[in-house]
């Protein structure tokens, strides 16, 4: 293989990762959980949140619930 078609197949793949790394999540896989960072970035609104003392990596969540929900909040869905 050519280290151009080498080099487009890395960044093919890189892209993919990231782009489906940042798709938007329902909030309700995280009932019980307490928010403990929000933040409106250019990629996208998103949460972290903590559970027994564990916290997540970025969620992206979608606009409504953003707006729902404040720093300290821990989710409940019913």
């Amino acid at each position: 293989m050519s280290n151009k078609r080498l080099n487009g197949f890395f960044v093919y793949v890189l892209l993919a990762a990231v782009l489906t790394s940042c798709s938007e999540q329902d909030v309700c896989n995280y009932n019980g959980n307490q928010i403990v960072e929000k933040e409106d970035a250019p990629a996208g609104k998103w949460f972290r949140f903590r559970k027994d003392g564990e916290i997540t990596g970025r969620v992206y969540v979608v606009e409504y619930d953003w707006n729902k929900y404040s720093v300290g909040d821990t989710l409940y869905c019913y």
